[in-house]
């Protein structure tokens, strides 16, 4: 609910009787509150997974095998990650893995050996902590 809403709702709903309504900020339990400050939020694909993309292109006459070399240099990285299926794809192999938090942790890892394309994402909303008026006729 937007302030602006709450605001109008909360004089309404002290005239009823039957109703205690009272403020609180739960900003410490929120789910998302991990991913404060983060400028994109993993979201997952339409089949509820969400996705690593590794690139694995390289340049020159013998990419393919450098190519090759690089998809077996990942797959021994990730045989002990808990993924739910791999996709080798064109130059890319897409890691499907079931939590967030893995998304995290393996992106992080990942990233320090290759390159991670970033499709599935949010980009969130700024947040603005304020605290709504309640007017009292």
């Amino acid at each position: 609910m937007e302030d602006d809403q709450l605001s109008r709702l909360l004089p309404k709903m002290e005239e009823m009787k039957s109703w205690n309504v009272s403020c609180l900020d739960t900003t410490y339990k929120d789910t998302f509150s991990y991913f404060a400050g983060w400028k994109l939020i993993p979201r997952v694909d339409k089949s509820g997974m969400f996705q690593l993309i590794v690139n694995l292109r390289t340049q020159g006459w013998r990419s393919k095998d450098a190519e090759m070399r690089r998809r077996n240099q990942l797959l021994s990285l990730v045989k002990d990650f808990n993924t739910t299926k791999i996709v080798h794809g064109e130059g890319e192999t897409i890691l499907l893995v079931s939590h967030v938090l893995e998304c995290v942790a393996y992106s992080d890892l990942l990233r320090k050996e290759f390159t991670l394309e970033k499709r599935h994402t949010w980009k969130p909303k700024p947040v603005l902590i304020s605290k709504p008026q309640v007017h009292h006729p």
